[in-house]
């Protein structure tokens, strides 16, 4: 026994096939994007091939950061500190320069920002960390 559709979902089915046909015109009238041979388009790809040109010369300059960075023994006393790579390890060797311009140890954590002074109130705690870096940096936790 074959069951046929009822009338009711025949006259649903064809009015959401028109209403599908209608969104579509809709959309392409509201916006109605751009061919390919549009000069926005091969403007947009002359931008992303730059962008991505800029990406690998950075790569590569970082690459030979990192190099560079390898030739100084306390790179390797660097990246041997927890979730230290080899970029972060470079860049901290930049920011320094000769380690031994550090008489002490004491003088090296404040340059570096390690040192926290923290000040609690009854419904906060602040905690500025180094003043003597060229900006000052603070974090505020509530309690």
């Amino acid at each position: 026994m074959i069951r046929l559709p009822s009338l009711k979902y025949t006259m649903i089915a064809r009015r959401c096939g028109y209403m599908k046909f209608k969104m579509i015109d809709f959309a392409i009238e509201t916006y109605p994007g751009c061919d390919y041979d549009d000069i926005e388009f091969k403007i947009l790809q002359d931008l992303l091939e730059k962008v991505e040109m800029t990406r690998k010369d950075a790569d590569e300059t970082l690459q030979k950061i990192i190099q560079i960075a390898e030739t100084i023994n306390e790179y390797y006393l660097i990246l041997s500190i927890d979730e230290i790579g080899p970029n972060l390890a470079s860049r901290i060797l930049a920011e320094i320069g000769d380690i031994k311009r550090f008489k002490i140890r004491e003088a090296l954590i404040p340059y570096l920002g390690l040192d926290p002074n923290i000040n609690q109130e009854n419904w906060m705690v602040i905690v500025y960390l180094s003043q003597r870096r060229e900006t000052r940096d603070y974090d505020v936790y509530c309690i």
